[in-house]
Formats: structure tokens, sequence, C-alpha cells
């Protein structure tokens, strides 16, 4: 598809915005909404931990597949999935860290 790291730089601000938020945002209301629905209770919080792992993934190479098809903007999709691809460094020792916590207060889920 062709990924032009020239045009990173142009689309860097918007790139770290919506990584924010598909790291913070997306998989704070994923697991509440997924707690309060009571997922927390199956399967000793195990559904609730997968929720909170698949909703703090990186943006898929299907996203750029998307822009490819639909002429959109390919380098901002790029740049998304980039970003939002590094951002592992830093989300997956915070997912470490709270599904820790998770396994040592599970009456917390409830």
């Amino acid at each position: 598809m062709g990924m032009r790291l020239s045009r990173l730089t142009e689309h860097l601000p918007k790139g770290i915005l919506v990584t924010l938020i598909k790291s913070l945002l997306v998989p704070a209301g994923a697991t509440t909404l997924a707690w309060l629905t009571g997922l927390g209770s199956m399967e000793d919080g195990l559904v609730l931990k997968v929720v909170l792992i698949l909703s703090s993934m990186p943006a898929a190479f299907n996203s750029l597949l998307a822009a490819s098809i639909y002429d959109m903007d390919l380098d901002l999709a790029n740049s998304c999935w980039l970003i939002s691809t590094a951002s592992l460094c830093l989300v997956m020792p915070w997912l470490y860290w709270i599904l820790q916590f998770m396994e040592e207060h599970p009456n917390r889920l409830r």
C-alpha cells in the first residue's frame, strides 16, 4: 500500500490523539460497560479481562484496507496504525499491572 514515513510528521498530532482515545477511552468505556452488565462475575472475571485486552489492542491492519478501498486518507490511516502499534510499548505494561490488580482483588470485579 506504500507507507510514506515522510508524511508521518504531518499526521503526528492527529495520530497521537486517535491513539490516546483508542488506548484510554475505548478500554475504559468497554470494560466499564462489560462490568456493569455483569461480565466480571463470569468465569472468575476472565471474560472481563478478555474485554479489557481486546479493547486495548492497536488499530488493525484492516483499517488500512478500508482506507485504501474507499479512497480515504491513506497516509493518516498509516500514521495511526504505526503510532498505535508503537504505543504497545506503553500499553502492555499498563495491561500487565491492571490484570495483576484484577487477579489479586477478584471481589472488586463482582
